[in-house]
């Protein structure tokens, strides 16, 4: 595994840069049901069908594009929702660098 930044954050939740395919196959192994995506459509190394290879993997998959310049209380609500409804799911989140991913999982556990 040689996915950018990652972050074992606790035993149900892990955060990290952009992973590719073969990443996703591993998430899956390893026992994780949801991803969820805080990346830009047109962020650096994005894979535009990623909902379709998380899906065919069997994990569920969120997509809340975060614009990193500009990021709103709404997005946070909408993350902070997706995360309480997979509160007994191994959950994967990710951007493209793990800078917002970070920033919202601070403000979640606050």
């Amino acid at each position: 595994m040689n996915i950018p930044n990652h972050l074992q954050i606790s035993d149900q939740i892990a955060s990290s840069g952009q992973p590719d395919e073969a990443d996703f196959r591993f998430i899956a192994s390893a026992g994780y049901r949801s991803v969820i995506n805080l990346a830009m459509h047109d962020s650096d190394n994005a894979i535009p069908e990623e909902g379709y290879i998380v899906t065919r993997l069997g994990m569920s998959y969120h997509h809340i594009p975060v614009p990193f310049e500009a990021p709103k209380t709404s997005y946070l609500i909408q993350f902070i929702g997706i995360m309480e409804t997979l509160k007994t799911e191994k959950v994967w989140v990710h951007c493209a660098l793990n800078y917002r991913v970070s920033a919202f999982l601070y403000l979640y556990f606050r």
